[in-house]
């Protein structure tokens, strides 16, 4: 502040004449101008054409360009003291390339305005006496708004940002500021040539009051812009992160929210678990230990220090760790870093970002149960596949045929006897339908195969062998009926040995009757001839 009240007193001091004092106040003016103008993505749009214009009028060439160069010194110096205002801006604040690229727009726009007016004529500065003020205005507000316009268009082409974009947001206000500023400009000069200094000094502090007040409302109206804009979105994060149930895409989901309402440099979820406490850095650990939230930048660093905390390398200009909470539990922490030009995150910032933690930490409690109950759902899955493989194997190597079919008639269960007598594979015959064309195959009728009931053994002859039919009921502990067993049991050899023990004994009954038809008719004689002799 004291080298700014020297480089006044300077002014002062260089002139010691009647414009000292007009001089300063200019240059007041032009630094409260440059300050206070919109910020880059406006293309710097405020009053600044207005003050460089006046000078023109007043003082001439060469003195409006020293006087100009002279109060961009002024407003770098002052910066520092106009910098806080950007604290509650989620936006970055101007760097010095872009400060000197819109500053060399402003001085072209002034010399090349000056050469262009003179080549129709006429002359500045702008004497008293001058009664054609409408012509002046004319000719001189056309070639300052054209030249200003064409320059900005230049620069904006210059930081290679796309046209279409310059041309909807842009180039109204770009435009207006370089036509409408000429009759501001015209104004103050004809009040100090006609009303003296203290009506321009009333001028003067209405043009910076204005310029204020413009750049207070730009920023009250993009800050409240910004959390309708956030709070829009923090209803829609909830339901966003409940689409997926992946941790992996729920990380990568909320990176993508946070990224889209507002700028960030890193960004990363740190897990609360054995291995991921040791491969964390010092903020991170103090956020997983505490359970709390740690803001740092470059106002308060001095805290790390204090508590021996070493900062990440590349160390950031603002830090924000925010644990991550279900429940009662401490599940990780969210963790965001910006650097230069970058501004430190704001209590806005913070806020919404506590919103976001609070619904990330319970998307991702989600996705871990959801992670959980998928394994042991596959474990489970693989264990019964494996008992199901048991099964068939074991079924397979009977010699029996089996068929498991449920209440409704489908096959859960078949094993390869029982496809030989439907002539078709095993496996394909799991959750078919039992036909009735398939039950007649397997010695059933259509009543009994649309009505199955416990059967005592039953054969039937398909392919010229002989199967043992039996129908049991599967039914649970509580005696719920589950299904139905179907046995098949080849009793081909069984029935012809059956069939030849009766031929055998068929024959030997055939063979033996005559032999021994003899023998009893000859003991008949035998013992009728003994009775006959003992009477007599």
């Amino acid at each position: 502040m004291m080298l700014f009240a020297m480089l006044v007193l300077a002014i002062w001091a260089a002139t010691l004449s009647s414009e000292a004092p007009l001089l300063i106040l200019l240059a007041f003016l032009t630094t409260i101008s440059l300050n206070f103008s919109l910020p880059a993505h406006r293309s710097y749009v405020g009053l600044v054409p207005v003050v460089v214009v006046m000078s023109l009028l007043l003082l001439g060439m060469t003195t409006a360009v020293i006087l100009f160069l002279i109060s961009v010194i002024l407003a770098e110096l002052v910066r520092p003291f106009w910098q806080p205002l950007w604290d509650h801006l989620a936006v970055q604040t101007p760097s010095r390339r872009s400060r000197f690229g819109i500053t060399l727009v402003y001085l072209l726009a002034l010399i090349l305005s000056n050469w262009l007016y003179e080549l129709t004529g006429n002359s500045l500065p702008l004497l008293p006496t001058t009664t054609d003020l409408f012509l002046v205005l004319l000719q001189l507000g056309t070639i300052y708004g054209t030249v200003y316009f064409l320059l900005q268009m230049g620069w904006w082409l210059a930081q290679q940002r796309p046209l279409r974009q310059f041309w909807l947001d842009n180039a109204p206000s770009i435009l207006s500021a370089g036509l409408l500023s000429q009759p501001f400009a015209l104004l103050g000069a004809i009040i100090y040539q006609r009303n003296g200094l203290p009506a321009f000094i009333i001028f003067a502090l209405g043009i910076a009051v204005f310029s204020i007040l413009i750049w207070l409302s730009w920023q009250r109206r993009y800050i409240l812009q910004q959390q309708l804009n956030q709070m829009a979105a923090l209803n829609q994060i909830g339901s966003s992160l409940r689409e997926t149930l992946e941790l992996p895409d729920v990380i990568e989901h909320t990176r993508q929210l946070v990224t889209n309402l507002m700028t960030i440099d890193t960004f990363h979820i740190t897990l609360h678990d054995a291995t991921s406490d040791q491969h964390v850095d010092d903020f991170t650990h103090w956020v997983l230990n505490k359970g709390r939230t740690l803001d740092l930048d470059q106002s308060n660093m001095h805290f790390a220090t204090r508590h021996n905390l070493t900062p990440p390398i590349p160390q950031p200009d603002a830090w924000l760790g925010l644990p991550l909470i279900s429940g009662q539990q401490l599940i990780g922490a969210l963790v965001l870093q910006r650097f230069a030009p970058n501004p430190p995150f704001t209590h806005w910032n913070k806020e919404v970002l506590v919103a976001i933690a609070g619904q990330t930490s319970a998307a991702i409690q989600n996705a871990r149960l959801y992670s959980e109950t998928v394994r042991l759902y596959n474990l489970t899955d693989a264990a019964l596949a494996r008992r199901v493989e048991q099964l068939q194997a074991l079924l397979n190597a009977m010699h029996e045929g089996v068929i498991l079919l449920d209440t409704a008639g489908q096959i859960l269960l078949a094993n390869e006897k029982a496809a030989e007598l439907l002539n078709q594979p095993a496996p394909a015959l799991t959750e078919q339908q039992l036909s009735p064309e398939m039950g007649q195959r397997l010695g059933y009728s259509h009543f009994q195969i649309t009505n199955l009931q416990p059967t005592s053994p039953t054969t039937f002859i398909t392919n010229n062998r002989h199967i043992e039919r039996r129908t049991t009921a599967v039914a649970s502990t509580d005696g719920q009926l589950m299904g139905w067993l179907l046995l098949f049991r080849d009793v081909t050899e069984e029935q012809e040995l059956t069939e030849r023990r009766t031929d055998l004994t068929r024959m030997i009954v055939h063979d033996l009757r005559n032999p021994i038809t003899t023998i009893h008719s000859t003991l008949n004689r035998v013992l009728t001839s003994k009775t006959e002799s003992t009477i007599a």
